[in-house]
């Protein structure tokens, strides 16, 4: 009895928690994938974090507390339920005789009985609440692929990044690389009613730009996304490495080389601004170690004086407007100093679930007012490099937005925003016709940049050059493939962690 008692809590329990971390997660970050999970769990830190997620936590961990203790009050005092109904049954049979032949013919059931009846229940909800979490965040794929199956190295075998001596410039071309939080096409399809950014729609009709850039394993959050545009690598976190041996001790990917760490080598200054604090998503490691980045960030401005509650934005920091404004001083800081440069700079209102807008320029009262406002801000800020010669000014969206907002229903492939503005040749019809990834931007930056290597300057990482006409890796082996393939261990990877002398690792 006991026992029966005890697995009926421990599994309706662990469907509860199960089902409100599920909802969590799907309602504030969307389609979450595992290795997103466990990256953040083993190597992000907190600070910088939105206070408003902490707050929603802390909701859900109360109403999930809740709904836990009324589940075990059933378990562990039904036979009190019961009493009281037999109880009932006995004041109410002088004036309910129906009801109470209706008893005497089908009594209440046995405590004994109803404990195994929520025993099936617990366990039943249980694993169809595990199936429903295993399809979303498709954990039996990462398990299978990373630990279980073994398989060639897919990475070692397809990984390429050019020799310093390799590396050639034709011209030395400036960048100025906007990350846009959650930046879509799909804001601008012609299956909505209108377009959520006509300032970015009416730049991109003038800039080379690829319509079919998906999200992949490994790249489907912020700092994925970077690891793809900078290494050409997804963001893997391989057994046995320890989060703060790793953050502390070897930083980001010590032993990978990004296209960041050759642009640097060849004379290029390198500037990130952000609204944010660095530090979250290790983004105070990855800037500096690859690429000696100088950073304005959150802690950058406050420390200038700058105030949070003239100028910010969402919970995170200061407002992409704000944002911009600072970059444009810091370009212009930068085209007096007459060396070439990498200008980086990251927005962030757009955020899900309801990102950033002025009160006063509301509309909609949800997400696509903040898109709206980034498109204003952005097409304000991109009018600084419609005509510039020797610089190629990018935009990108970092990964799609996360959630499933009813106004993209009518959608039916959601892809991330990108353009290549300058004097640039078109991406080849044969390659439009396919589909690319996060891995792809990195040679895709490097050429841009105007950097030449090797017979054909296409490949950097597991990156191909948007500007060939060679297929992607992703195009050559399917979407589904490509990401299994991905997920599966290598050894190549373990060294980009463990050796700080790249030189070792290729």
């Amino acid at each position: 009895m006991k026992i029966i008692k005890f697995l009926a809590a421990v599994t309706g329990a662990l469907a509860i928690i199960l089902t409100s971390l599920s909802v969590w997660t799907t309602r504030n970050f969307g389609d979450v994938s595992i290795d997103q999970a466990v990256w953040h769990i083993f190597h992000s830190r907190l600070t910088g974090m939105n206070p408003d997620y902490v707050v929603r936590g802390i909701k859900y961990l109360a109403s999930t507390t809740a709904y836990i203790l009324l589940w075990l009050s059933i378990v562990y005092l039904n036979h009190y339920l019961i009493s009281a109904v037999k109880i009932g049954c006995k004041l109410l049979k002088q004036t309910l005789l129906r009801l109470k032949q209706a008893a005497k013919a089908s009594p209440p059931p046995t405590s004994k009985a109803v404990n195994v009846l929520l025993l099936i229940l617990g366990v039943s909800g249980c694993c169809l609440v595990a199936a429903d979490v295993n399809r979303k965040f498709k954990i039996s794929d990462y398990i299978k692929y990373s630990y279980l199956t073994e398989t060639t190295d897919f990475i070692q075998a397809h990984y390429h990044v050019p020799a310093p001596e390799d590396i050639r410039f034709e011209k030395q071309n400036n960048l100025v690389i906007v990350s846009v939080e959650s930046l879509e096409n799909s804001f601008a399809h012609k299956a909505l009613d209108q377009s959520y950014i006509p300032n970015l729609a009416q730049l991109r009709q003038h800039s080379a730009r690829h319509p079919c850039l998906l999200t992949l394993t490994g790249t489907s959050w912020t700092i994925g996304a970077f690891t793809g545009h900078f290494f050409g690598l997804p963001l893997k976190t391989p057994a046995g490495i320890e989060g703060n041996s790793y953050r502390d001790e070897r930083g980001f990917l010590p032993g990978a080389l990004s296209i960041f760490d050759i642009l640097k080598s060849n004379g290029y200054e390198t500037v990130l601004v952000i609204g944010t604090d660095s530090s979250f998503q290790s983004k105070d490691q990855l800037f500096p170690q690859h690429g000696a980045f100088r950073i304005l960030d959150r802690k950058y401005f406050e420390s200038a004086g700058w105030s949070l509650e003239e100028h910010g934005g969402t919970g995170w920091g200061f407002s992409d407007e704000f944002v911009l404004k600072r970059a444009a001083e810091e370009y212009a800081h930068l085209q007096k100093a007459g060396k070439p440069f990498v200008l980086f700079v990251e927005t962030v209102d757009t955020h899900s679930p309801d990102g950033y807008c002025p009160a006063e320029l509301k509309k909609y009262h949800d997400i696509r007012d903040a898109i709206l406002n980034s498109d204003r801000n952005l097409g304000e800020f991109s009018k600084l490099f419609t005509e510039q010669d020797g610089l190629v000014y990018v935009v990108l969206g970092d990964h799609l937005f996360m959630g499933n907002p009813d106004f993209l229903a009518p959608v039916e492939q959601r892809t991330i925003y990108n353009i290549f503005h300058g004097n640039l040749p078109e991406i080849p019809a044969v390659k439009q016709q396919g589909k690319v990834s996060a891995l792809d931007i990195a040679p895709t930056l490097l050429w841009c940049a105007g950097a030449r290597w090797g017979n054909n300057s296409e490949q950097f990482g597991l990156g191909i050059n948007l500007f060939s006409e060679t297929p992607s890796l992703l195009e050559q082996y399917g979407e589904a493939e490509f990401n299994k393939l991905l997920l599966q261990k290598s050894a190549l990877y373990s060294r980009f962690y463990e050796s700080p002398d790249r030189g070792n690792a290729f």
